[in-house]
């Protein structure tokens, strides 16, 4: 699906192109069926509030959201409060049409909930939104000389009055949104729960909070969106990760409640003890557990005393991730592994089992040698790399030892992550695994290394670099490899047309 991004340069011919697409009731995806829109509100909302020519009202099942006065506290959780309604759309907002949106805009809650008032079919929806909280009148006088702050003026209306009044918007329920994005929500990321009542037909939700996640929010999480199979969560305040308040208690409730649940992804959680791992195979749609027991500021709960994988053997569940934050004694550790073969017994990758050193590793890697996909490349697993029948993708994030330099070869290994800095390992690599097809890697050293080894890697499609190098070396890799896609830390996909237009731009 191409992405359109929408933004002050362009809004005036894409809204002219809309305006003549809604004149002889066509869609919106005659253009595109997916925005991401990057410019001022007002011009977002009248851009998708473009009517189509359709002389027949258009009855539409929407949820009342209180319109959050910015002067005072929001009421939590009002989407408890919230009441179903059909309103009679006179004619169609072509914005109806969008299959997936992305938003990433300063506005207030009351500017979002108008917005979200011309979408209806989307199937995804990202946001990541910042804080409008104060304009600023332009040449101020005053100390600062940057001009003087006034409060929030919504200039959002709309004359028919179908959308919002000026106590509630009313958002269509979003039936057909299958995956949610929060990279960033206002300053308080929690003030999402009040709308999950949009979601109700939601599988994928994926979220960075700004404020901690608690066992109440994954209780309202079950409530309004009971057919999820990915739950995502990280927090991050912005300068550090912020421990989320999640029991083992809340986590096996929302289990017991999501019949459809694949992914578990939760990052910090430091009340976590490792009581639910007792319960971890009764969960037979798991495919992957990652509950990382960590802590920044706080602290942890104390572990819990026996800790141990239980229940049912669950062939569907390939990785797992319990983090560091656990202490095994040699005993402890056995029996934590011989446990973990019997619940999941073709786990494909895995990651943190407390403090895992090499020797601890290499017992995994030992335990799943026929299964394993995915490994980590360090003294403990080096040895084992060429018994791997499955493997398919190594992670290397340090220099090895002189000793361990050998690394077993295997030629099912199609994809690489590098983040190790070290010119010499290349050459190794090259030996280890000549058949790779993906790159990923954040030394620029590599990059070098390409250039200087045209016949290295033939099949090489796809390099993600996390470092930028000369626009002259990319031309010249580009013209040795034409077919290979380059996408760089910033997110800028390199094609040989693109890189030669962007050439001119700057001779220009």
């Amino acid at each position: 699906m191409e992405k359109l991004w929408v933004g002050e340069p362009n809004v005036e011919p894409i809204t002219e192109i809309l305006t003549e697409i809604a004149k002889r009731n066509g869609s919106i995806e005659e253009l595109s069926s997916s925005f991401k829109l990057d410019f001022d509100d007002e011009s977002v909302f009248e851009l998708l509030n473009i009517r189509k020519e359709s002389p027949t009202p258009l009855q539409v099942e929407t949820l009342s959201v209180k319109l959050p006065d910015e002067n005072r506290g929001r009421h939590i959780y009002e989407a408890l409060e919230s009441q179903k309604f059909i309103k009679t759309i006179e004619s169609e907002p072509i914005g109806y049409g969008l299959k997936a949106v992305e938003i990433e805009m300063t506005l207030t809650r009351s500017k979002l909930f108008k917005i979200l008032t011309k979408l209806k079919d989307i199937e995804i929806l990202c946001l990541n939104i910042e804080h409008q909280e104060y304009q600023y009148t332009v040449g101020g006088l005053g100390r600062g000389k940057g001009g003087v702050r006034i409060p929030i003026i919504d200039n959002i209306t709309e004359d028919r009055k179908e959308a919002f009044d000026e106590t509630f918007a009313y958002i269509p329920i979003f039936y057909n949104l299958k995956t949610l994005r929060v990279d960033k929500y206002f300053n308080d990321t929690c003030c999402i729960f009040d709308i999950l009542g949009l979601f109700p037909n939601l599988e994928h939700f994926y979220l960075i909070s700004s404020t901690s996640v608690d066992d109440d929010q994954l209780e309202l999480i079950c409530k309004f969106c009971p057919k999820l199979k990915t739950l995502d969560i990280a927090s991050d305040d912005g300068s550090t990760q912020i421990e989320l308040d999640i029991t083992d208690e809340g986590l096996l409730k929302f289990l017991e409640k999501q019949s459809s649940i694949e992914v578990i992804d939760l990052e910090p959680v430091s009340c976590i003890t490792g009581a639910i791992l007792k319960k971890l195979g009764d969960f037979l749609t798991l495919k992957s557990f990652r509950a990382q027991r960590v802590w920044y500021e706080g602290g942890y709960e104390e572990q819990d005393e026996d800790v141990y994988f239980g229940g049912n053997p669950n062939p569907k569940l390939e990785y797992i991730d319990i983090g560091s934050g656990y202490t095994f004694n040699d005993e402890q550790y056995e029996k934590l592994l011989s446990s973990l073969k019997a619940v999941a017994p073709n786990i494909k990758s895995f990651g943190e089992f407390g403090e895992l050193d090499s020797k601890k590793s290499k017992k995994i890697v030992e335990l799943y040698i026929n299964t394993l996909e995915e490994i980590e490349i360090n003294s403990g697993t080096f040895d084992l790399i060429q018994s791997c029948a499955n493997l398919k993708k190594v992670i290397l994030d340090r220099v090895l030892d002189k000793q361990d330099k050998k690394i077993g070869s295997n030629s099912n290994v199609t994809e690489l992550v590098n983040y190790c800095c070290s010119h010499e390992m290349y050459p190794l690599l090259t030996e280890s695994f000549p058949n790779l097809k993906v790159i990923e890697s954040t030394d620029l050293g590599l990059f070098n290394f390409l250039l200087e080894n045209i016949n290295c890697w033939p099949q090489l499609e796809y390099l993600n670099l996390q470092t930028e190098p000369t626009l002259d070396l990319l031309e010249v890799l580009i013209s040795q490899r034409p077919k290979l896609a380059i996408v760089l830390q910033e997110d800028h996909n390199f094609s040989k047309i693109g890189l030669i237009d962007q050439r001119k731009e700057e001779q220009q």
